[in-house]
């Protein structure tokens, strides 16, 4: 699993692509856009994007579906969002 720090506000075009033995990844509160494909090739099953207001993305996360554990009352805005909605989103407290 990797954890990415607070502060970060971008993630380029497959930036852990083909991390085979990553299972789980927590995107900070302060990600504002990434790249597309970003987790492709990888065995990721969590995501936890703390971040109320979604991410914009540039394509898919990945080629599957995972399940993203999101911040409470942030639900709609997520499943609304390109890209994020293509996934099971659970709100959370963190």
């Amino acid at each position: 699993e990797i954890y990415l720090p607070e502060g970060l506000t971008y993630i380029g075009s497959q930036a852990l692509a083909a991390c085979s033995n990553l299972h789980k990844v927590v995107f900070p509160s302060t990600l504002t856009s990434m790249g597309g494909y970003v987790l492709s090739g990888t065995d990721v099953t969590r995501l936890e994007c703390h971040a109320v207001v979604p991410p914009t993305l540039g394509g898919m996360l990945k080629d599957l579906s995972f399940n993203i554990y999101i911040p409470i009352g942030s639900g709609e805005a997520y499943k609304a969002a390109a890209y994020w909605g293509d996934n099971s989103i659970y709100e959370k407290q963190f």
